[in-house]
C-alpha cells in the first residue's frame, strides 16, 4: 500500500534539496541566466518524475527508479536552462553528488535521532 504522506514528504524534500543544489551547481558551472526559479522548475519536474517512476511498479521504486530518474534529469537541465550539453552534464554531476551527500547527512541525522528515541 502506498503511503501518500511519505510520498508527499519525499517530494517536498526532493524539491527543496534539488532546488538548492541545482541553483548552486548552475552558478558554479556559470550557466547564463541561472535563476532560483529555473532551479525550482527543474527540481519540480525531477520530483514529479521521481514520484511517477516510483509509483509505476515495485521494481522502479528502489535503486533502478533512482537511476532512471537521474538519467532523465540531464535533458531536463539542458532544456530548462537552455544551455550546452557540456554545462548541463557538469551541472548534472554536481547535482547527483550534492543530492547524495545531503541525503546521506539528513539520513544520518534522522538515524541518530531515532536511535536515541529507541
Amino acid at each position: 500500500m502506498i503511503s501518500w504522506t511519505l510520498l508527499g514528504i519525499g517530494i517536498v524534500f526532493e524539491l527543496v534539496i534539488g532546488m538548492i543544489v541545482l541553483y548552486i551547481a548552475a552558478k558554479i558551472v556559470k550557466i547564463e541566466d541561472a535563476t532560483i526559479v529555473k532551479a525550482f522548475i527543474t527540481a519540480l519536474i525531477v520530483a514529479i518524475l521521481g514520484a511517477a517512476v516510483g509509483l509505476i511498479s515495485p521494481w522502479t521504486a528502489g535503486l533502478l527508479g533512482t537511476i532512471i530518474v537521474w538519467i532523465l534529469v540531464l535533458p531536463v537541465i539542458k532544456v530548462v536552462y537552455a544551455t550546452t550539453w557540456l554545462k548541463a552534464f557538469i551541472t548534472w554531476i554536481i547535482y547527483i553528488i550534492g543530492a547524495f551527500i545531503i541525503g546521506f547527512i539528513i539520513g544520518f541525522i534522522i538515524g541518530i535521532a531515532l536511535a536515541g528515541i529507541l
